[in-house]
């Protein structure tokens, strides 16, 4: 598809080449080149970490923690709410289905054998062998090679419904990490791909997203302020709309958004909910 300036312009547009850009070529740091893959192989553990905070206090449920001995590690124990929260949230979804984004989907073998029908993890390069490869999907996991950044590319989702065997997909999650600190975080290009992925959720699906990986930058502010807003307002507009925002305090921040029943289908535009025409960050 095209890309013209009129429809996207100038400044926006000089975002979505530059994440073009870095998704063919990575990006180099003290002079050693990295790429994506470099931040495929984390755990359950790591998606903790950067989710906890996102999880309403009310539904934080600590009754299963006192197994845990005292001396437990904090990061185990926010791993353990995570994991126990999507479980909880999920549970009456039938036939249930799960991808991440941006990642291989290793966090997905921390669920109980059954809970997903299907899996599925959506990265630049899949860089398993070929005997991983095959019984992964003898388990009902799948990795897809495309560029979850590209806000224009049609067939992404067709693919993920394709391998899932689904119009829907009961959890979406995405933390991208160290990348995130490359990409250009266009305020209108984050807007678009959330409103994608939350089409792709159906009335009592999940969806956690990193937008912010240790923030040390003005833009990082503007950005997580910007946010902020933006779920105020969603969930002012639509109350069967669950936006929290999580992390703020440290060095991380991302969202965690629940789409409850009888909430819209789709979630409008950020300049609709701003009312204005363009979302600026610097």
């Amino acid at each position: 598809m095209e890309r013209k300036s009129p429809q996207f312009g100038a400044r926006l547009l000089k975002a979505i080449r530059h994440n073009e850009k870095l998704a063919q070529e990575g990006y180099f740091r003290s002079g050693k080149r990295i790429t994506e893959e470099d931040w495929y192989h984390d755990t359950i553990e790591g998606f903790g970490i950067c989710f906890y905070e996102t999880i309403p206090t009310e539904e934080r449920d600590t009754g299963n923690l006192k197994s845990f001995p005292k001396d437990s590690p904090l990061y185990i124990i926010q791993s353990e709410i995570f994991l126990d929260n999507i479980l909880r949230t999920l549970e009456k979804n039938e036939r249930r289905t799960a991808v991440e984004l941006g990642g291989q989907g290793i966090l997905f073998q921390a669920f109980p054998k059954g809970f997903f029908e299907r899996t599925a993890g959506v990265c630049l390069k899949d860089t398993r062998t070929e005997g991983e490869r095959r019984g992964e999907e003898n388990r009902g996991h799948y990795v897809i090679e495309d560029d979850i950044m590209d806000t224009v590319n049609p067939n992404l989702l067709e693919k993920i419904k394709q391998v899932l065997g689904t119009e829907k997909v009961d959890l979406v999650v995405c933390r991208m990490k160290g990348p995130l600190n490359y990409l250009d975080r266009h305020p209108a290009i984050l807007d678009r791909l959330v409103r994608v992925w939350y089409e792709l959720l159906p009335e009592n699906g999940l969806m956690f997203a990193q937008f912010v990986y240790k923030r040390d930058s003005f833009e990082d502010e503007r950005l997580i302020k910007l946010v902020q807003e933006w779920a105020k307002l969603v969930g002012a507009k639509y109350p069967e709309i669950r936006v929290t925002v999580g992390n703020v305090r440290l060095d991380n921040a991302a969202i965690r958004i629940h789409k409850k029943p009888g909430a819209p289908e789709k979630l409008p535009p950020a300049t609709q909910l701003f009312g204005q025409k363009t979302l600026k960050l610097r």
